[in-house]
Parts: structure tokens; sequence; C-alpha cells
């Protein structure tokens, strides 16, 4: 495979879904980039803490409004973060609520990898 050139390296996937997450964390690494795939019942916040990422790719609907609160919390403390919303559904109500808030791509599910390596070529250096 050929490596994406992108200012991403490093990403943050929360997600309250199942994935394929052993083939989902292999292509990434098979492109040069490193992703985390953590569920929203794990601490986010503290892994956010200890490493340095560059991109937040997140779920569209968690419960409880958590995708907006997370993707808010993100932009107020790490503005640099790129931040991809995976749509379930094109709510537009809801990217609309989503692009006020920052969001900077939004990839729709379910996604290929070309899905993934289109956006991430956007971020190209």
């Amino acid at each position: 495979m050929k490596q994406i050139k992108t200012i991403i390296n490093n990403t943050i996937l929360i997600d309250n879904e199942e994935l394929d997450s052993a083939n989902l964390v292999k292509i990434f690494y098979e492109n040069g980039l490193n992703l985390e795939i953590i569920t929203t019942n794990q601490d986010y916040l503290n892994l956010l803490r200890q490493k340095d990422f560059d991109c937040l790719l997140i779920h569209s609907d968690m419960p409880d409004s958590l995708t907006v609160k997370i993707i808010d919390f993100i932009k107020c403390n790490y503005p640099w973060m790129i931040v991809i919303v995976l749509l379930v559904n094109k709510s537009y109500e809801k990217v609309f609520e989503l692009v006020r808030l920052g969001v900077d791509d939004f990839i729709q599910q379910p996604f290929t990898w070309e899905d993934i390596e289109k956006v991430y070529k956007h971020y190209n250096y």
C-alpha cells in the first residue's frame, strides 16, 4: 500500500458501536498512520491528556448528546485537532449543528478505506 502524506499521524476514534477495530487499526498502520479506538465508556479525556492526537474521528449519533459535548471540549481545549464526524444519516440539522461547533469534515457510514483516504489527503503537506 502507498502511504498517505498527511499532517494527520495520530488519530483517536471515539465510537459507541462495535467496529472491526483490529482490521481498521491494521489498515491505518499499513498506511503509516496510528489509530487508537476507544468506546464511550472508556476514559477518553485521560487518553487525550496522555497522547498527542492530530485528529478525532467520532460517531455522530452517540447517546445523551455526547458527540456534541466531546466536539465542544476538543475544539475548546485542542483547537489544532482535526475533527471528522462519521455520519450515520444525512440529517442536515445535525450537520449544521456540528459545523457550528467547528467540525472539519464528515465521512458517511458505512465507510471504506478509500473514503478515509480521500478525507485525510485533504490535510496533506
